[in-house]
C-alpha cells in the first residue's frame, strides 16, 4: 500500500501539530503524534519526516494483511485507523 499525499494531509489535519512533546495516552508524543520523550522540541519539517516514516511502516503492515487493493480513499481510512489503533487493532476477526 502506498502512502498518498491525501492520506498524509488528512491525518495531519486530525492530529494537529505540536513542536513540543506532550503526554498522550501512556506515552510522550510530538509533531503529528509520533513517539517522543519529555522535553523534546521538533521542527515541522522533522515532524513530517517522522510522521511519513511511521505511516510507511503502517502501510507495510496493512499491505501484508489485505486481500484487496484499496482505493486512495480506502487506503487513507485504513492508514488513519492503523495510526490510531495499530495494525492489529483493525484486523478482521
Amino acid at each position: 500500500m502506498r502512502v498518498s499525499a491525501e492520506a498524509v494531509e488528512f491525518i495531519k489535519r486530525w492530529e494537529g501539530f505540536s513542536s513540543t512533546s506532550f503526554w498522550d495516552h501512556k506515552q510522550w508524543s510530538i509533531g503529528y503524534g509520533t513517539r517522543s520523550h519529555e522535553g523534546e522540541e521538533i521542527t515541522e519539517e522533522e515532524a513530517e519526516r517522522r510522521f511519513r516514516d511511521v505511516l510507511s511502516g503502517y502501510a507495510s503492515g496493512l499491505s501484508n494483511r489485505l486481500t484487496f487493493t484499496p482505493t486512495t480513499s480506502e487506503a487513507t481510512a485504513l492508514l488513519s485507523a492503523a495510526y490510531n489503533l495499530g495494525v492489529s487493532g483493525i484486523s478482521p476477526i
